[in-house]
């Protein structure tokens, strides 16, 4: 096989791979389910913790989604988190 080509298709797979992560609007709202069926299992998951709802994170490689009462408001990129928490540990 052709290198170009073989090198296109490795690319494909690589974007296609990492193009669940890119967007928070392909997870918002969706159940643990969905999210599940959309980005695979998570390496961990802390919670649920909370009083009036019950929040959850799950950890990926390069991002991090988090769930209120069991659906997905947002996906982090990691970077952003670690600003968050340098923020806050001051």
């Amino acid at each position: 096989m052709n290198k170009k080509i073989i090198v296109g298709l490795l690319l494909s797979v690589v974007i296609s791979g990492s193009a669940h992560a890119q967007s928070v609007e392909q997870v918002r709202w969706k159940t643990e389910a969905q999210v599940r069926q959309i980005l695979g299992e998570p390496i961990t998951t802390t919670g649920p913790v909370g009083t009036h709802a019950s929040y959850t994170m799950w950890k990926y490689d390069t991002f991090t989604v988090a769930f209120a009462n069991k659906r997905a408001f947002h996906l982090f990129k990691k970077d952003s988190l670690r600003k968050i928490e340098l923020e806050e540990n001051r």
